[in-house]
Order: C-alpha cells, then structure tokens, then sequence
C-alpha cells in the first residue's frame, strides 16, 4: 500500500469550520492576496482514519502495481500500521497540525486509511458556500468507507453536500477516486488527473466544470498498466510540484504537464524509482 500519509484527507480548510478565506469569499473578490492564496493549497487541520483493520486489500490489488507481498502475519500487520499511524499522528500534533482521528473499525473495509479518496473538502472563495464532495470509488469494498456518522461529523463544518456516488451504479460504471485520482491546485483551480480505471476522464471534466477548475489530464504507465492514482506520480505543494515525468509516455502530454505544473510552482521531478519509494 502507499504510505500512511496518505491517510491526510485533501482539505483546503479546516475540517469542521469554515475557513479564514472566509471574508474573501463573502468580500466576492477575484484577486486573492498571496499568502491567502497559501492557505488556500495548504491546510492545518486533517482528519484521519485508524488502520484498525488494515491488511492487504485483494479488491484493490487488481490494478495497484505498489502493492506486495509483505513476511508479516495477518495479525501483526495491522498491529504495526497502527503503531505507524499513533506516530505519525504524535508528529503531525507536535508541529501544530489539528487532527481529528476516526477508528476504521470495519474488517472489509481494509483501505479506510485512505479517506480522501472518497471525500474531499472546499472552501475555495469561488463557491457558494463549504462544500463536501462524495465520490464513486471503482472496489466495492471501498464504498463501505462511506460511513454515515463521518459524514455527519464532516456535514457540520460544510453545508453543502455533493454527492457524485451514482456513477458506481450504472449499468457501465465509471469512477471518479476523490483527491487520490484529482491532484489539485486549488490556489489556481487546476486539477491533474492521470486518466486510469479508477478516473475516467468524462467523470474528471465534469468535475472540473462543476467546481470551477481547470482539467490537465495526461495518461500515465508503469509495466504497461495505467498508475492506478495521479498523487502516487505528483504533488502539488504552495510553491513547489513534485512529479514523476516519466511515467507518462507520451511527449506532447507530459510535456503540458510539465508547462502547466511550472507556471505557478518550482518543479521537482524525481525518477520512477523514488516515485516507488
């Protein structure tokens, strides 16, 4: 599985308040100062889920090329993500970042540590009001994140809820994996996505109309298999982009990756290995 920092969920704000872009977004102004624009990419508050029941997940492995074959029991795997996960905690608190914690207390729900593919907030000034978003997440086993009372506990803090589950439901599903699948740039509203079973492109533009962003989707591969989530390949911080470049096969697509990436942020790329790693 991807590292336990994953298990940040992508909010732009604090998660059960508004945040201090607030007077911004009321003030209806375009021009957004600079280091309001900060707050806006980066944020002081997570929720985060306990791996209480975390192990390999079958359903998810099918097209995540990350994942391996660990010398632990089926036992002591979850006893040492949680250990990781008390730690990482621990640090985040030190440095002043707000965490909400959660248990992931269902056994066939093995990936809940990864919450912000199934959810992701905004306060973006462009919106009318604290926004939750819901996604349609490609295994079954996933969708069983969705628990009702973490919802409610997220609906205090947005008003709005958006819910783009039904997709999983069509007779041709399509998926649409949340902050896992949608790398956004939210000072600038422009949102990567590496185009996979698990985010499918029409599911991403719609997103992007929706929300007010701009798309920038480009395909990506490792051994011939399409990279299952675009932050496994890139991040995008205040100022700096991390990228894997060469993953994506195709020139004239990485190429306007890289373009984009450089307008706004000091581009890192790093190699294929240290993206594995």
């Amino acid at each position: 599985s991807q590292s336990l920092a994953l298990s940040l969920s992508s909010s732009s704000s604090r998660p059960w308040s508004m945040s201090g872009l607030d007077a911004v977004r009321f003030a209806g102004s375009e021009a957004i100062p600079s280091d309001a624009l900060k707050v806006l990419q980066t944020t002081a508050s997570v929720l985060m889920v306990r791996p209480t029941c975390f192990h390999r997940n079958p359903d998810t492995a099918k097209d995540n090329k990350f994942m391996f074959e660990t010398k632990l029991s089926d036992d002591e795997v979850p006893v040492r993500a949680v250990q990781e996960f008390e730690n990482f905690v621990e640090e985040l608190r030190a440095v002043g970042v707000n965490v909400t914690v959660v248990d992931g207390d269902d056994a066939e729900a093995p990936d809940a540590v990864f919450p912000n593919n199934w959810f992701s907030t905004h306060t973006e000034p462009h919106l009318d009001a604290p926004t939750l978003v819901l996604y349609p997440m490609c295994a079954e086993s996933r969708r069983k994140e969705r628990r009702p009372q973490i919802i409610d506990q997220l609906k205090s803090g947005y008003t709005r809820l958006v819910d783009l589950t039904g997709p999983e439901s069509d007779a041709q599903p399509t998926y649409l994996e949340g902050t896992g699948v949608l790398v956004l740039d939210r000072a600038h509203r422009v949102a990567y996505a590496a185009i996979s079973q698990r985010c499918d492109r029409t599911r991403a533009q719609e997103w992007a109309d929706r929300f007010g962003y701009t798309l920038v989707a480009f395909h990506s591969a490792k051994d011939g298999v399409p990279i299952y989530h675009t932050n496994v390949i890139m991040s995008v911080g205040s100022s700096v982009a991390v990228v894997c470049a060469d993953v994506v096969p195709d020139a004239a697509e990485r190429a306007a990756l890289l373009a984009s990436l450089s307008e706004h942020h000091t581009v890192v790329r790093i190699s294929e290995s240290q993206m594995e790693h």
